[in-house]
């Protein structure tokens, strides 16, 4: 077979090997490198004096990044697809302090802070990496965050973990490859629907609380639970553009997606959990969890959020519709667990079992908005709809069987 694309006008991959043919294992369609190479100082102090500990840790890295094309490309010709790509030069630096203070052996507080400047993801820097050279930026991330800690033992059988955060996220750029059926609209080729979001300044704040705590009952039966309470939120909105995949042409400049105020990420923003664990004679052990998660909403799509989609709603439902971060309901598991140790000829067994959710219930574990918007109608009488959300399942009532040997 020839390295080609049959289902474009422009068909071969490599135009300097026009009729190479590909035979099994070999590369075809795209072939490329991504470099980086860089060189990272780090080192670590700690200061002890009385019932305090200073402990620190930094990390200062330079380094480089580009693209090395094997395939010149029929649209990207020359050096826009061939060879490497322009240079990225980037400094980072991590840097992490904490100070804790004794009141007791068994009671302590802790105060950490980070700060840190992380290089972009290479899916973030190039626009289109398997075709051609093209890159929107390489600008740094930026990670701001501090926690207060404490841990507490009672008793010799209670102990307490206790801890609140907040933190800030501030992203250089995000790259968001997909369909855009508005564009498709305006030429007969589908093929022009495909293109290229650049994000700049994507910012997220995060902070909650978190509790945990373990009681042994009695020597065998052992308690533990804990509970979260936090809250990931975007703040202010990025500034968008959006290209052709094709051909990179310019579709839209200087706009913005607004995704000040929603929630950040489909992870759930309340949490909590209750394990009772029972160790019996003989190498048996039985356990019981029951987990729930709740605050949770869909991932946004700032597709659906820049303002030329704003412009399309004719009615406030519509304009709703496509506003509106979906809520996933709330969740809750019981879960079981045993198992069983023993010995034959000198060799050690470990058998078990456990049952997930074994209430049965339907459980979202996480969604997503889609970008792509339905057209209905025609002509003044056109409207336009935000798809359904797509969502991941958890597993139904579920068994596990696991036998181990260690000899």
């Amino acid at each position: 077979m020839i390295d080609a694309q049959y289902y474009s006008e422009k068909r071969v991959n490599d135009i300097r090997n026009p009729r190479r043919l590909v035979a099994v294992g070999d590369k075809f369609g795209y072939d490329y490198d991504i470099v980086r190479p860089g060189v990272t100082a780090f080192g670590t102090a700690r200061y002890r004096r009385g019932r305090w500990t200073l402990n620190s840790a930094g990390e200062l890295s330079f380094g480089a990044l580009w693209r090395r094309g094997h395939y010149e490309n029929a649209v990207f010709t020359g050096v826009a697809s061939f060879g490497r790509s322009d240079r990225y030069n980037l400094t980072t630096y991590n840097l992490g302090l904490s100070a804790v203070y004794s009141f007791s052996v068994n009671h302590r507080v802790a105060v950490c802070g980070n700060i840190q400047e992380c290089e972009p993801e290479t899916g973030d820097v190039f626009l289109s990496p398997e075709c051609h050279n093209y890159g929107a930026s390489a600008v740094n991330n930026f990670n701001l965050g501090g926690e207060i800690r404490y841990e507490g033992f009672f008793a010799g059988v209670v102990r307490i973990e206790a801890s609140a955060y907040l933190a800030r996220e501030r992203r250089g750029a995000e790259i968001l490859r997909y369909y855009d059926d508005l564009y498709a609209d305006y030429t007969a080729d589908n093929l022009s629907g495909y293109s290229i979001m650049t994000m700049k300044g994507v910012t997220r704040n995060m902070g909650g609380l978190e509790v945990a705590i373990n009681v042994d009952i009695t020597p065998r039966l052992n308690l533990r639970g804990m509970a979260a309470f936090n809250r990931y939120v975007y703040v202010g909105d990025p500034e968008v553009g959006i290209a052709s995949d094709a051909n990179l042409q310019s579709r839209l400049v200087g706009s913005s997606a607004k995704l000040g105020g929603y929630v950040a990420g489909d992870s759930p923003q309340t949490m909590a959990a209750v394990s009772m664990r029972y160790n019996a004679p003989s190498r048996w052990r039985l356990e019981v969890t029951l987990s729930y998660a709740g605050d949770r909403y869909v991932s946004i799509s700032p597709v659906r959020r820049t303002q030329r989609i704003a412009f399309l709603a004719t009615s406030p439902e519509e304009s709703a519709a496509f506003a509106t971060q979906e809520r996933l309901p709330d969740a809750y598991s019981l879960n079981a667990y045993i198992s069983k140790g023993f010995t034959l000829f000198g060799i050690n067994f470990f058998c078990s079992l456990s049952a997930n959710n074994i209430l049965d219930k339907d459980i979202i574990y996480g969604g997503y908005e889609q970008n792509r918007i339905r057209k209905e109608g025609s002509g003044v009488n056109r409207t336009y709809k935000p798809f359904p959300s797509k969502y991941a399942y958890a597993y139904p009532r579920s068994f596990y069987a696991m036998l181990s040997v260690n000899f």
